[in-house]
């Protein structure tokens, strides 16, 4: 059995949570993806303090300090993280963006039912105005507007999807069949031969019955 538009949706809404909780999941095994670079604090015990003393005392951590320490370290460490993160995580991220865009078209699919019955009721609004309202001519302008730009966005989605429905129209056209009329062709038509015939030998037996009276 197909899965309607909302299960669909939900069915990818799941999938991206499942691919959200896999990068978070990535992201905390170090010894997958390796955590960004730290830059220390001048007050972190982490801190190397073997720049000698300038002005009085140590540098601070972001400054002389660890100057040569995170020009060795630093670029190296960025760009690991970066090679683990187009490698583990980028497919994952990808992934997601896709699935926003399917679950963008199914709610557009999921409301063209809708959109066509707001152009039907928007279309039967426009119909039983009546002349005699005072603000009829500024109803049937914003009716006749709106009526335009729900039929443009039917339309465009219509396309886009190649999915078209049948709008019902206003007033359902009542069929009768016509009365069987047959004109003087079709009457000309029929063959008469065996109604001559017939005719000729009436007309012979009734003269031979009065004949042998």
């Amino acid at each position: 059995m197909a899965q309607t538009y909302a299960q669909q949706i939900e069915q990818k809404q799941l999938e991206i949570i499942n691919a959200e909780n896999t990068m978070a999941e990535l992201y905390a095994d170090h010894n997958i993806i390796p955590p960004s670079p730290e830059r220390l604090s001048q007050n972190d015990p982490r801190c190397p303090r073997e720049c000698g003393h300038f002005d009085g005392g140590n540098r601070s951590c972001r400054n002389h300090c660890d100057y040569n320490y995170y020009q060795s370290t630093y670029p190296r460490q960025v760009e690991a993280r970066k090679v683990a993160e187009k490698k583990h995580i980028q497919p994952l991220r990808n992934q997601v963006a896709n699935k926003k865009k399917e679950i963008e078209a199914l709610k557009e699919k999921q409301s063209l039912p809708y959109l066509r019955n707001e152009l039907l009721s928007t279309s039967q609004e426009l119909q039983q105005l009546q002349r005699n309202d005072p603000l009829y001519r500024q109803k049937k302008t914003d009716l006749s507007k709106e009526l335009l730009e729900q039929a443009e966005t039917v339309d465009t989605l219509e396309k886009k999807y190649n999915l078209f429905g049948n709008i019902p129209s206003l007033k359902p056209e009542i069929i009768t069949p016509d009365p069987v009329v047959r004109t003087k062709t079709e009457l000309g038509a029929i063959n008469t031969r065996p109604l001559i015939i017939g005719g000729i030998v009436g007309l012979v037996g009734l003269f031979l019955i009065w004949r042998f009276k």
